[in-house]
């Protein structure tokens, strides 16, 4: 399974192998957290103010996939 994700062409292909696999949710939205939690780092390394950060992952159609729970519970979901 990880070699065929690993090996998809495209995002959308691992994407979809993720959802037939039933791991979809827990791997994007590992993903998701490991991005905030890069950016942070980052951000962190040239500022001197704590800024909160969120990552919200969409498909090609602008649905969202996966999101950070750092992100306010009002930002809109769908």
């Amino acid at each position: 399974m990880i070699r065929a994700v690993l090996a998809a062409p495209t995002a959308a292909v691992a994407h979809e192998l993720l959802i037939e696999a039933g791991l979809a949710d827990s791997v994007v939205g590992l993903l998701a957290r490991q991005i905030s939690d890069r950016a942070q780092a980052d951000i962190q390394k040239y500022a001197i103010v704590s800024v909160d950060v969120g990552t919200v992952l969409c498909d090609r159609n602008g649905n969202i996939i996966a999101q950070d729970t750092q992100l306010p519970s009002s930002y809109p979901s769908e």
